[in-house]
């Protein structure tokens, strides 16, 4: 039932954390459950892949807006931004500033992302039998991006594991 998937949300809020950020987000993806299977699942089973995915990753970052803040004041003003209602610029200093610094790892990221690397992968080893060297590329592929994704938040300012702040 609806009360049962919000209850359940809500309690996953909560075990995310003791702010009203954590309970909010909990019940954001409750109600977008709830929408999706009563309204939107039919029209999300024929729509193109594309389109599911910028709706999927439109409503996490969404999610992600909830989760970042749990002091509610600098919710409401981040809102404002991320939406364009203060008139901020889109590129500012700061922009700049983290694109230089993780401009690399972006690139590298949204092409993961991608089906790109799979299918050229897949074109230039599809005939080769030796799959042990095309497990082990992959596989330092992938560490690869571990210790840069590693090497970047240890680089970052000091921020405390999420459940230490519970």
């Amino acid at each position: 039932t609806i009360f049962n998937i919000m209850f359940v949300w809500c309690l996953t809020g909560f075990w995310h954390g003791s702010a009203w950020n954590f309970i909010l987000w909990g019940l954001y993806f409750g109600i977008i459950l709830i929408i999706e299977k009563q309204f939107l699942a039919h029209y999300l089973q024929k729509s193109p892949k594309v389109i599911c995915h910028i709706y999927t990753c439109f409503l996490i970052l969404l999610g992600w807006y909830l989760f970042a803040f749990d002091d509610i004041n600098r919710l409401h003003a981040y809102g404002k931004i991320l939406f364009g209602i203060n008139q901020a610029p889109l590129w500012n200093q700061e922009t700049l500033y983290y694109l230089s610094s993780y401009g690399i790892l972006l690139i590298i990221l949204v092409i993961s992302s991608t089906p790109l690397p799979k299918q050229y992968m897949k074109e230039k080893f599809e005939n080769k039998k030796d799959s042990l060297g095309i497990s082990l590329l992959s596989s330092g592929f992938m560490i690869l991006i571990f210790l840069l994704s590693v090497a970047f938040i240890i680089n970052s300012s000091y921020n405390p594991f999420l459940y230490f702040r519970f």
